[in-house]
């Protein structure tokens, strides 16, 4: 392991000091000075970017985020990687109970997002997440994905708590049937800018949009 401007592999890349970091699976540095491309992204600091499923920055940008929103009234969420590109894996319910009636609506998703400075004190922090949203007692493989863009705006500077605010633009896309066969989709939004049921597709499916919001707190 040593200093190098550039690594590429199919597999695997180590190094100590590194510039450019490409790999098929798991690239692993002390400094990135620029960029890592890989699936999984190790490194204890990153000057630039670090781009992958899962990336793990000792010194980066690392947060446990509580929210609320208009889908989810509920979130919690880990955010992982550096302030130009950062993981985001969440849970969430509304607190609805579910259609049988014996659990709560809940979901679990996965997205990204990143930071741009417009002053000081101020930072627009935009973010794409799609969760499965489970609406049934038990989990099941039922298309309902709900794909949300929130444009955040971050109130706080250099802080250990940050505060955030913005709108979400939400689209959910379910096949999700009543008992009798009915496409109903899903639930979970009190209201609608769009809806429609498509059933020219080999499975028909309910898309809905709507526009919402989502504030909360990161630690």
């Amino acid at each position: 392991m040593g200093s190098a401007y550039f690594q590429g592999s199919g597999f695997c890349n180590v190094a100590e000091n590194v510039d450019v970091q490409i790999a098929g699976l798991v690239n692993v540095a002390k400094k990135v000075d620029f960029l890592q491309i890989g699936l999984i992204n190790v490194a204890d600091t990153v000057a630039g970017i670090s781009f992958g499923l899962l990336n793990l920055i000792k010194k980066g940008y690392n947060k446990i985020e509580i929210s609320i929103g208009d889908a989810l009234y509920g979130n919690l969420a880990v955010k992982l990687g550096t302030r130009y590109f950062y993981n985001i894996f969440q849970v969430g319910s509304n607190f609805q109970r579910n259609s049988r009636g014996n659990g709560l609506i809940w979901g679990y998703g996965y997205g990204f997002g990143f930071f741009q400075n417009i002053s000081k004190g101020l930072k627009f922090n935009p973010e794409l997440l799609v969760s499965n949203i489970q609406e049934k007692s038990i989990i099941k493989p039922d298309l309902n994905l709900l794909s949300q863009v929130k444009l955040l705006f971050h109130f706080t500077e250099k802080s250990r708590f940050e505060i955030f605010a913005g709108p979400t633009f939400n689209f959910m896309v379910s096949n999700i049937t009543q008992e009798n066969g009915v496409l109903t989709g899903s639930n979970i939004s009190r209201y609608s800018l769009y809806e429609r049921n498509y059933f020219d597709l080999i499975n028909p499916i309910n898309a809905k949009f709507w526009i919402g919001f989502n504030a909360g707190i990161r630690i």
